[in-house]
């Protein structure tokens, strides 16, 4: 749990927030019922989700190659879609752009 603790920080809230690490680790310990004082949208906190849980069972350097990977899909498909885009246009883009990959 440290060393995931360490790459979530290294890898996501130090160059997002620029806190120190014992911020960080001070603020895992709040309560619950004080951490749901401070509710986020879903574009926020669905994206440091993902991040922290990718991070958390991958090792620090495939997890930059999969976030890598998905920014490397998702250029073109926003350069090239007209707008707006719906969640189910967007995912159904990405899974045929993921699926080229791999053959």
């Amino acid at each position: 749990m440290r060393r995931t603790h360490h790459n979530v920080y290294e890898l996501i809230i130090l160059p997002l927030y620029g806190v120190c690490e014992n911020s960080y680790l001070d603020y895992r310990h709040h309560s619950d019922e004080l951490l749901e004082l401070f509710i986020q949208p879903p574009y926020i906190e669905v994206p440091l989700w993902l991040m922290v849980m990718t991070v958390k069972k991958m090792p620090p350097h495939e997890a930059n190659r999969f976030f890598e990977l998905i920014r490397t899909k998702m250029d073109p498909i926003f350069r090239k879609s007209s707008y707006p885009l719906t969640a189910e246009q967007l995912l159904k883009l990405l899974v045929d752009a993921l699926t080229e990959s791999i053959y």
